[in-house]
Order: structure tokens, then sequence, then C-alpha cells
């Protein structure tokens, strides 16, 4: 805009200037020899300065001109280099899941911290519908859960812990979208680390732990109530406050074209097995391996959830587990009551 500016000022003088040259043969009629010299020479002189003055508004126009220009390749090299806000997503749930692998405060916390990044970078992308933005501030919550030793900005100011950031970004989905089973499961959970924090609110803060757990198990996530006893014929193991989140995310899973499926990896402490489900239309299908347990694998960690699309088939869900050395994909599809095991590749 600068440029602009200064070119319109360079160009109302030069015409104004040009105006008054135009004038000056009816002022300078009947002047005589001397004097008539002298009106010539300074004739000359106010052309030369009229010419001066043609070309800086030359050279403004030229440089607004490449300024704007460059300004519009600018916009056009975010445009090309900017992604989808879904490609966000899956960059942050990919550096979720390796932080989660790292035993080493050192690695791990630069993980969660890249993988908030991207997640808030998801969020802010343009345009970005409600339900994306839903899934980054899930990613987010859960990263922040698992920051132990976050960065001061500077040493002086209020800042706040990460529980307080996740419970902020989990109201805020809840906000976009009020029945989220993810973000009302994990708000959950966060008050009742609150209420381990901080024992002289634990009386309020259990309570709205419990409220919203119990929401959640409404939604059909497999949660332990102290008010609700489990069922003995569940084929669903239930996962218990102190129990880990190992990986909640939504994906397509039954090939209906939308990302409406969350799928709940969850450990307990007392053992090393591995559950998990696939919460869809407020019910919980097990993935399992273990007919006998109902688990997903009996020991091992999670490296990454992939879905493999088929022509005319419902997705091949593959839940990739490092067991000691060796990665094996733990496959299965829907077919239309249950989520079905499929062999292992040779």
């Amino acid at each position: 805009m600068i440029p602009l500016q200064l070119v319109v000022c360079l160009y109302t003088a030069d015409d104004r200037d040009k105006h008054a040259y135009d004038l000056s043969p009816g002022l300078t009629a009947g002047i005589s020899g001397a004097r008539m010299d002298h009106s010539v020479s300074w004739k000359l002189r106010e052309r030369a300065i009229a010419v001066q003055r043609s070309q800086a508004v030359r050279q403004g126009w030229s440089i607004g001109l490449a300024v704007s220009l460059g300004v519009l390749q600018v916009h056009l090299a975010f445009a090309v280099v900017s992604e989808p806000a879904q490609e966000y997503v899956e960059r942050g749930y990919a550096l979720l899941a390796q932080a989660r692998l790292e035993a080493e405060s050192a690695t791990r916390e630069p993980l969660l911290t890249a993988a908030i990044a991207a997640f808030k970078a998801a969020y802010q992308s343009e345009p970005t519908g409600p339900i994306i933005q839903v899934h980054a501030l899930v990613g987010a919550a859960q990263a922040e859960l698992r920051v132990q030793h976050p960065r001061r900005v500077f040493p002086f100011l209020w800042q706040a812990t990460p529980l307080q950031r996740a419970e902020k970004n989990l109201q805020q989905a809840l906000f976009l979208q009020p029945d989220n089973a993810a973000a009302t499961f994990l708000l959950g959970l966060v008050y009742w680390r609150q209420a381990a924090q901080a024992p002289e609110q634990q009386q309020g803060t259990l309570a709205r732990s419990q409220h919203y757990l119990t929401q959640a198990a409404g939604l059909g996530l497999p949660i332990r109530l102290a008010s609700r006893p489990a069922r003995q014929d569940s084929p669903v193991t239930l996962f218990g406050v102190e129990d880990t989140v190992v990986a909640l995310r939504y994906v397509d899973a039954r090939g209906v074209g939308s990302m409406d499926d969350l799928i709940f990896v969850y450990q307990s402490p007392a053992h090393e097995a591995l559950f998990a489900v696939v919460v869809t239309e407020r019910q919980a299908y097990p993935l399992a391996t273990d007919s006998a347990t109902g688990a997903l694998a009996p020991q091992g960690l999670l490296e990454a959830i992939m879905t493999t699309h088929q022509p005319g088939k419902p997705p091949i869900l593959a839940m990739r587990l490092r067991q000691g050395t060796q990665s094996i994909d733990a496959r299965f599809t829907w077919d239309g009551m249950r989520f079905v095991v499929l062999p292992a590749l040779p």
C-alpha cells in the first residue's frame, strides 16, 4: 500500500506542474528580446523538470507493481506449501504415537511439543470444518496430558499447566460438538487428575470427573464406574481411571465415508495386555486376537494405526504392534456386525 500512495502523490504533483507549463505561453505572449530568451530558457528548464518527474512517476509505478507482485507471490507460495487440516492431524497423531514409545523425557517432550504444534496448525487451517477442529483439539489434549516438563516462557509470568490447557481444549471441543465421546471421556480424566493434585478441592473436582465419565460411558466407551457394576458376560474389558490410554482417535474403520469411528486402545498397569475397541453409534466393538481374554495382544507397544481401503469392501484396520525387536500387524475388517480378525500376513 505504501508504494501506491507514493505514486499517487508523485502523479498529482507532476500533473499540477504540467498544467502550469501549458499555461505559460499565454502568460509570456508579447514579451520580446532578452525577455523572450529568458522565457524560453525558463521553459526548457521546466520541461527538463517535467521529464524528470515523469520518470519518477514511472519508477514509482514500477516499484509499486513489483511490491504488489512480490506480495502476491508470497501468498501463492503459502497457498502451495500449506497442507490440508487432515494432514496436520495425521502428523500430530504420528508424533504422539512416537512420543508414547519413548521412555526418555529428553526425547519424548520435544515430540509432544511438535505434536501439539501440528494439532494447532490443523485447528487454525482455512477452511476447516468443526469436526476436524474437534479432532485436532482432542489430539492436542492427549499430548498435553502426557507432558511432564512444560517449557517456561518467562519465569515471572503465569503459565497454564498442561492439565489446564488440556481442559480448555476439551471444553472447546465439546462446545463445537457436545456429544463427542472422546472429548467427554478425556475431560473426565482431566478432572480426575486435577482432583489427585489438589486434595483441598477434591470433592467438587471428583464430582465433575464422575459426571463426564458417566456421560462417556453412555456414549459407548467401556469405562468401569463405581456406580455401575460391570457385566460379567461383556466381551469387553473395562477401562479404569488408573489405566493407561494408549491411543484414542477417530478413523473411518467401517468404510462409511466419514471419520466417525473412535478407536480406543488401553492398558492396565496390573498386566501387560493391550485392549482395544472401536466405538461407533454408542456401541463398543472389541478388536481382539485372543477370544479367551478379549485382548488385542498379550503384550507389546502400539506403533501405529492404519486403514487400507479396498474397492467395494470395508477397509482393513491394522494395529501395528512392537513386540521385542519385531513389528507385527493385527488386522481387522468390519463384517456388518463386528470386527473380525484377519489372518496374519506371511
